[in-house]
């Protein structure tokens, strides 16, 4: 199973490339000061949006991710067909309530249907 990590335990991609090497994947929105561009499996929605509350955008992402899937989104399609058992998803909400959950096991229903 891959883990989620938190990007701010390695603080940079050099750092993400020496621990992980090419099996880490950015999946959260844009962070120009680490130049990381968004992902396609980033959340679109914040906690801020929710009461603050860290988890409550979960049940959100969840749907907006399975209306992705079920209208065949070739970008969010294509990201989460990387996804693999050894991948290493990396955000910042973990090790929290964090979506990357949500993203690993889309990734692996996709991987047992296919």
């Amino acid at each position: 199973m891959c883990p989620v990590v938190n990007f701010r335990q390695y603080g940079s991609v050099a750092a993400l490339d020496r621990a992980f090497s090419n099996r880490w994947l950015y999946i959260g929105r844009t962070n120009p000061g680490a130049q990381l561009a968004a992902s396609p499996l980033a959340n679109p929605y914040r906690p801020c949006d929710f009461g603050g509350e860290r988890g409550a955008t979960l049940p959100h992402y969840r749907r907006w991710l399975w209306q992705q899937i079920q209208d065949g989104n070739p970008d969010v399609l294509r990201a989460l067909a990387a996804v693999t058992e050894e991948s290493v998803l990396v955000c910042y909400c973990a090790p929290g309530p964090c979506h990357g959950e949500v993203v690993r096991a889309a990734a692996a229903w996709l991987r047992e249907r296919s």
